[in-house]
């Protein structure tokens, strides 16, 4: 099917969900209702019986946080119906297809709050909600690595990055729109001569085809490029191309003090069998349906993207 939608308007009403996403109910008229006319209600046919709806974004598309659209006509969300993923390019589903299938989930590295050096920690505060939820996670699986404070150092997590099955970082993520292989991951310094920085361009060249899943509970983690074509660039993609099969990434910044219910949620599901884009649809259920109101909103829980098989 062949939508005619202009791109700026697409553009226009991301911006829009942008500035609604923290009201947890969304209106007939709201950018997440007219989204879901213009992008999902032209498959209604194609969508029935079906329980997942897989993305290959492109440009605007990029941006559009598919499992927080919202059906005016039943008052649910995407998420509520169907299962959502994404994929950079028909031709990363075939290569990930390919890809032993030894499931590594036992095993878990898990960073949270780097201790930065003083020229970072001018700019980035700290964020004590991110070694909570690091701690909860890495007591979730039964072979866990945790690092926190100064231990999260760039050069120790180089070391341990091709050991471990599942990489969950949360912390800072600095993203670049335009040169998204300058996008970082912020963490510490053992040296002074280290630079604590590990930035998208150098995590694509390792080789991590040990890693069965990548989580970035950190800002902006799954950036696309502003001015070319791409689905998805930055941090989110350079894991992919250096051979991890999937991750979980952010569209827009979040907030280290309500996220770590929904990640606790997701890692208990993922580490106990269930598929990750399954986990994560049902943890950002949990979310939707939280006797917390900051939770409820598309603002707490649309932002996570599950990309892979």
């Amino acid at each position: 099917y062949a939508v005619g939608v202009r791109r700026d308007s697409v553009a226009r009403l991301v911006d829009r969900f942008t500035s609604e996403m923290g009201e947890p109910d969304g209106g007939p008229t709201s950018a997440r209702a007219r989204l879901f006319d213009l992008l999902v209600t032209p498959l209604t046919s194609e969508l029935t019986g079906r329980a997942e709806i897989v993305v290959v974004p492109d440009r605007e598309l990029a941006r559009v946080p598919f499992a927080a659209l919202w059906n005016r006509g039943t008052g649910r969300y995407v998420l509520e119906d169907y299962r959502v993923r994404t994929l950079p390019s028909a031709a990363f589903l075939l290569a990930a297809s390919r890809l032993s299938s030894r499931d590594s989930r036992s095993s878990a590295l898990v960073i949270g709050n780097p201790k930065l050096d003083a020229a970072a920690a001018a700019e980035l505060p700290p964020l004590p909600g991110a070694s909570r939820e690091a701690e909860q996670i890495a007591r979730l699986y039964g072979r866990p690595q945790l690092l926190l404070d100064a231990e999260a150092s760039r050069d120790r997590v180089m070391e341990l990055l091709p050991k471990y099955g599942v990489f969950h970082f949360a912390g800072h993520a600095v993203a670049n729109g335009d040169q998204p292989e300058l996008s970082y991951l912020a963490l510490g310094s053992r040296r002074s001569d280290e630079e604590g920085t590990l930035r998208a361009g150098e995590i694509a060249r390792l080789r991590l085809s040990n890693l069965q899943l990548v989580v970035l509970s950190a800002c902006s983690t799954l950036n696309p490029r502003r001015s070319r074509m791409g689905a998805i660039a930055g941090l989110a993609y350079s894991f992919l191309r250096a051979g991890a099969p999937a991750t979980v990434s952010t569209l827009w910044d979040v907030d280290d003090a309500v996220t770590t219910e929904l990640l606790v949620s997701f890692h208990k599901r993922f580490s106990g069998g269930m598929p990750a884009a399954e986990a994560l649809r049902l943890a950002q259920q949990d979310a939707l349906h939280s006797r917390r109101a900051e939770l409820r909103s598309p603002k707490a829980w649309g932002a996570f993207v599950y990309t892979g098989p």
